[in-house]
């Protein structure tokens, strides 16, 4: 029987959010400024609504419609030039990589674990960390089969993930499974594994962290 250990991405394996790093290496790029201004307003605007608790929006809406809209900035560029973005994100994102993730990864490894990076974030840049040992990479896809790229992605998150995993691993059973996230939005998949383990949680995902007995590693509460 295969065992499987999954890991989230955004502030588990990476200790920063995608959203805002892309955004930051795009503009260091230079690339269509007029619409990174724009969208940089726009995704501002949206954080202070989720951040004051307006009109509903909510930590896990705000995530899945600011990575929707950053594929307005990468349709002003071709696919080389796209690739060259994110192989500059990559680099720009090495020193924020979870160090005692990477030592739980490896030691899964040793222990037979089939390793799993699941993540809303697109697939191409999750790829870039396949090397840190990761058997199988699970994320939203940038490209559609003949390699052109979705302009409306559909963004993996919440439930959708577990839908996910299933689909791409049918061999996958539940029981012999661990997971590995830092958001209360992660509690569907963390319910779902045998081994919850939360890393540097948020304050709701650790409350109930504390209140299920799961491990934590970590525990610097991040500000949600």
């Amino acid at each position: 029987m295969k065992k499987y250990a999954i890991y989230d991405f955004d502030g588990t394996l990476l200790l920063k959010q995608t959203v805002p790093h892309l955004l930051k290496t795009w503009k260091h790029r230079r690339i269509g400024l007029q619409t990174y201004q724009r969208i940089y307003r726009w995704m501002i605007r949206r954080y202070l609504m989720y951040k004051s608790k307006l009109f509903g929006l909510d930590q896990k809406t705000f995530r899945l419609q600011a990575m929707q809209r950053l594929v307005e900035l990468f349709q002003l560029v071709s696919l080389e030039e796209l690739g060259r973005f994110f192989d500059e994100a990559y680099d720009r994102a090495k020193p924020f990589i979870n160090k005692n993730v990477v030592k739980a990864l490896k030691k899964d490894k040793k222990l037979g674990y089939t390793t799993v990076l699941l993540s809303g974030n697109y697939d191409v840049f999750l790829e870039r960390f396949r090397h840190l040992g990761f058997d199988e990479i699970i994320g939203t896809s940038l490209y559609d089969v003949q390699g052109q790229l979705i302009k409306q992605p559909k963004i993996i998150i919440g439930d959708e993930k577990i839908n996910q995993l299933e689909q791409r691993l049918p061999e996958l059973d539940w029981f012999h499974t661990k997971g590995y996230a830092d958001a209360y939005y992660d509690l569907p998949l963390l319910s779902k594994v045998a081994q919850p383990i939360c890393v540097f949680p948020d304050r709701k995902l650790l409350k109930h962290a504390k209140r299920k007995g799961w491990t934590v590693l970590g525990r610097k509460v991040k500000n949600e």
